[in-house]
């Protein structure tokens, strides 16, 4: 349980912006009112130096320094966190543990309770921002932040603009989240003022293309407030859509085994799949996500992968799993 804040409410905190991360705010906050030391900032707001950018907990202390009625919890994990990404799959239970972790433990209780370390999708450590998103915020006086659809995991261009995501300075590298410093984006560095530059196109056009598709669906996954009771209502329509279009799948249980199925190698491309880690030379690997497996956790980007191909918008996913969206 976090201590109490009682009597230790900020005069000022930035309002948060439309899917503007939580860190952002808090980094923007340190810029504000000259907090130099970023490791002091997250301590005296969240009881700890360590804040996750995507996945925060300590929520409790951090809403104890707010006047009352500022923000609730709930509105900071479905707005200004990664959290709904991952709610689909995760089933009701979960849902609730995650819930109560983000709001009283640390971050690394909540990526325990969603299991992403026994997912197989290594962690990234680098923010990124769209540098035509940052043009369009300066032109209109808006202050530059991190956009929580930017971070999502194999998320490598801007679902609204298309473009490379940035997630470095060329001059003093990477933004790095575990950084003091708390860096902010936007059309010059906050820490050398080096001017950004559009990334040089480097991959083919149907990869950019494939990149482009799966950045709308995981944008559209993050806010589509899909919510299902257990895991099995996913399953199951997963099964019944690969039975329709006789999805070949190594090994009888389809159970953590691999696609072999050249359509779903076509559909994404092979450049997008071996970004992700899901293939190598001409191997091609995909945890499918059918039947539980307590070895195995499968993280939203398994599950992106083969709803792509299968329903195409997750949107079309909730009707066949006969979801409702809140």
């Amino acid at each position: 349980m976090c201590p109490s804040n009682v009597g230790t409410s900020l005069s000022y905190f930035p309002t948060l912006l439309k899917d503007e991360l939580l860190y952002s705010a808090v980094a923007r906050y340190k810029r504000q009112v000259a907090h130099i030391d970023g490791e002091k900032t997250k301590r005296r707001l969240f009881g700890t130096s360590t804040l996750p950018a995507t996945l925060p907990g300590n929520l409790t202390h951090f809403l104890g320094h707010l006047p009352r009625g500022a923000i609730s919890t709930e509105e900071i994990i479905e707005r200004h966190t990664i959290f709904p990404y991952f709610a689909p799959f995760i089933g009701a239970a979960a849902v609730a543990r995650t819930l109560s972790a983000m709001r009283e433990r640390d971050g690394l209780a909540v990526k325990v309770s969603l299991g992403i370390a026994r997912s197989g999708i290594k962690p990234d450590y680098y923010l990124r921002f769209c540098l035509d998103c940052a043009h369009e915020q300066h032109r209109s006086t808006t202050p530059a932040y991190w956009n929580r659809a930017h971070q999502l995991p194999g998320v490598w261009r801007c679902p609204l603009h298309a473009s490379p995501l940035i997630d470095r300075c060329a001059n003093c590298g990477p933004f790095d989240y575990r950084q003091a410093a708390m860096p902010l984006p936007g059309i010059k560095c906050d820490k050398c003022g080096h001017q950004h530059a559009r990334p040089a196109e480097t991959l083919s056009s149907s990869a950019r293309t494939a990149e482009k598709r799966f950045a709308d669906l995981s944008s559209e996954l993050l806010t589509s407030g899909l919510r299902v009771a257990e895991p099995s209502v996913l399953t199951g329509g997963y099964a019944r859509a690969i039975a329709a279009v006789r999805l070949k799948a190594k090994g009888p249980a389809l159970a953590g085994k691999a696609f072999i199925d050249p359509r779903v190698q076509a559909y994404w491309g092979p450049e997008l799949l071996e970004r992700l880690g899901m293939s190598s030379g001409n191997r091609f690997s995909l945890r499918v996500p059918i039947v539980p497996d307590v070895n195995t956790s499968y993280h939203p980007v398994h599950h992106l992968l083969l709803i792509g191909f299968l329903f195409r918008s997750i949107d079309e996913l909730a009707i066949h799993v006969g979801s409702a969206t809140q």
